[in-house]
């Protein structure tokens, strides 16, 4: 009996697919972040993620003591050995760890200094395969904190380290329409 699941699961295209929708993710992350949280930015999650994320009214509501919010995405290592891939019900799902890394700013207005919020962080992704868009979106996630240590004990991993990774920027234009 032949376990498609494991088939599936070695099949480089689609380990290359689900890979390329985290990656999106990981990079699509600081554009959302930066863009007053438009979740239309987040383009490989599914619309229930997207309606999850909302953080617009939050921060519509502080925006005007922000001056500026910085985020750039460095990269990610991801975790091949925490990688599974199951049909059940005629529906393809994946699990898929990395180790993620982002730089990014807060500067409130009137003050000087800048907060610096850049971190490390091991993301577990649940995907499922959407059949009308062709593609593997992003359905649930959980991070934690990490140390950048934990991919030295990972034996299947694939760096995945962004060259010259774009800062992504909003600046508060001081319009008080918005206000």
């Amino acid at each position: 009996m032949i376990d498609t699941n494991n088939v599936v699961e070695e099949d480089k295209k689609v380990q290359d697919n689900i890979t390329k929708s985290v990656e999106t993710f990981n990079s699509d992350l600081s554009v959302y972040e930066t863009s007053e949280f438009d979740a239309t930015k987040l383009t490989t999650v599914t619309d229930a993620v997207k309606k999850g994320v909302n953080q617009r009214e939050k921060f519509d509501s502080i925006k005007m003591h922000i001056q500026e919010v910085q985020s750039q995405y460095l990269g990610s290592i991801i975790n091949y050995d925490a990688f599974d891939v199951s049909n059940f019900n005629k529906e393809w799902k994946a699990e898929l760890q990395a180790l993620v890394n982002y730089n990014g700013s807060l500067r409130y207005k009137d003050v000087p200094e800048s907060e610096d919020l850049s971190y490390t962080a091991i993301r577990t992704y649940k995907l499922k395969y959407d059949k009308g868009k062709k593609e593997w979106l992003i359905y649930e996630m959980d991070e934690k904190e990490a140390d950048g240590t934990e991919s030295d004990y990972w034996t299947d991993k694939k760096n995945m380290k962004v060259k010259n990774p774009p800062v992504m920027k909003w600046t508060n234009s001081g319009d008080k329409s918005f206000y």
